[in-house]
C-alpha cells in the first residue's frame, strides 16, 4: 500500500507540479497580507494532500474493478478527513465538515461490509444519506446558526452533493462519473468563493485552500475521460 501511495505521489508530481507552485504563491500572499497562519495552512495542506492521494488511488482502483482494495483507501482518507474535521470543529468552530463526515463514514461502512464481507447494507444509499444530511444540517442550523450565510449554504450543498456521489454501485459507472464530475466542479467554484470570503474576514484557513487546489487536480484528471462517458 505504501508503495502504491509513493507511485501515486510521483505520478502526481510529474503531472501536477503546478499545484505546489500555486500553493507557494498562496502562502506568500497569506504572509504578505497577514490573512492567516502559514504553519496552520501548510500542515493542513500536507495532511489533506495525503488524503487526496488516497482518493486518487481509490478512483483508479474503482476504474480497474478492484473495489475491495479501493474500499481500504476509502477508509484511510475518511479517517484523515474526520481528524481534520475534528480539528476545525474544536479550533475554528467549523462544525459543517464534521457533521458531513458522518455520511462519509456510513459510506465507508457500506463498502467495507459489501466488498470484504459480502453483506450489502441496503439502508445506506443515495436517498437515505441525502435525507440524513437535510435533517442533521437543518437541526444544526437551528441550534448553531439561526442566521444563514452564503458560505454556510454553499458548504451544506457541496457536502450533500458529495454524499449523494458516495453510494453509487459499480454497475452504473457513467452515472457515477457525472456525479463526481458535477460535484468536483461545484466544490472548486465554491472553495474559490470561500477563500474570497475568508480573505475579506481576515483569516484564510488551510482546509479552504486545500479544498480548492486538491479537487481542482482531480477535476482535471476527470476531464480527460469526459468523452469516454458521453
Amino acid at each position: 500500500m505504501f508503495q502504491k501511495l509513493t507511485e501515486e505521489f510521483l505520478k502526481f508530481s510529474r503531472k501536477n507540479g503546478w499545484v505546489f507552485a500555486v500553493f507557494l504563491i498562496a502562502l506568500f500572499f497569506i504572509y504578505t497580507t497577514d490573512s492567516g497562519s502559514i504553519i496552520e495552512v501548510s500542515l493542513v495542506f500536507l495532511v489533506y494532500f495525503v488524503a487526496d492521494l488516497c482518493i486518487m488511488m481509490m478512483i483508479q482502483l474503482m476504474g480497474e474493478d478492484e473495489y475491495k482494495m479501493a474500499s481500504i483507501f476509502q477508509l484511510i482518507w475518511n479517517i484523515i478527513f474526520t481528524l481534520l474535521f475534528l480539528y476545525h470543529f474544536f479550533f475554528n468552530w467549523q462544525w459543517q465538515y464534521l457533521l458531513g463526515s458522518i455520511g462519509f463514514l456510513l459510506w465507508v461502512y457500506k463498502n467495507i461490509t459489501l466488498y470484504h464481507y459480502q453483506k450489502d447494507t441496503t439502508w445506506i444509499n443515495n436517498i437515505t444519506l441525502i435525507i440524513w444530511n437535510i435533517v442533521i444540517f437543518g437541526w444544526a442550523y437551528f441550534i448553531f446558526e439561526p442566521t444563514l450565510t452564503g458560505q454556510l449554504i454553499l458548504q451544506t450543498l457541496w457536502i450533500t452533493l458529495f454524499t449523494g456521489c458516495l453510494v453509487m454501485k459499480d454497475t452504473y459507472p457513467r452515472i457515477r462519473y457525472f456525479q463526481w464530475f458535477f460535484w468536483l466542479s461545484f466544490l472548486v467554484l465554491g472553495s474559490g468563493y470561500w477563500i474570497y470570503l475568508e480573505y475579506m474576514q481576515g483569516s484564510i484557513y488551510g482546509v479552504t485552500i486545500s479544498y480548492f487546489l486538491m479537487p481542482l487536480t482531480v477535476l482535471l484528471v476527470y476531464t480527460w475521460s469526459f468523452k469516454k462517458y458521453l
